[in-house]
């Protein structure tokens, strides 16, 4: 079965797995929210790496609230799901603060007096 079989016309639902479940609810919140912050309508290209940022920042959710539910997770698990969460959110520069411009010291000095 090729890639755009599984894929179905919704966001976020893929053949074979249950869409009604709490992850996949959340899944679907989350690339609401990533397509909102991006302006709302994608081209395929754009939306599958949504998808794959939803689906990756839901998994580090998940793995922390076991955490913090005392459940084992192992820690390096939980450090790259959120590290790789947040390298696929930066990637489609969401959340991005607009660097700061910090002048010289000289050009402040100068200013100062």
């Amino acid at each position: 079965m090729s890639d755009t079989a599984q894929i179905g016309e919704r966001s976020g639902w893929i053949a074979g797995l249950d869409g009604r479940t709490a992850a996949a609810r959340r899944v679907r919140q989350v690339i609401d929210l990533f397509t909102a912050a991006l302006g709302g309508t994608l081209d395929p290209m754009k939306h599958d790496a949504v998808l794959r940022a939803a689906e990756l920042q839901v998994t580090a959710e998940a793995l922390r609230t076991r955490s913090l539910r005392g459940e084992p997770v192992a820690p390096g698990d939980l450090i790259k799901a959120e590290n790789l969460a947040d390298r696929a959110r930066r990637s489609l520069r969401i959340g991005d603060a607009p660097a700061r411009t910090i002048r010289p010291i000289r050009e402040r000095l100068r200013a100062a007096g």
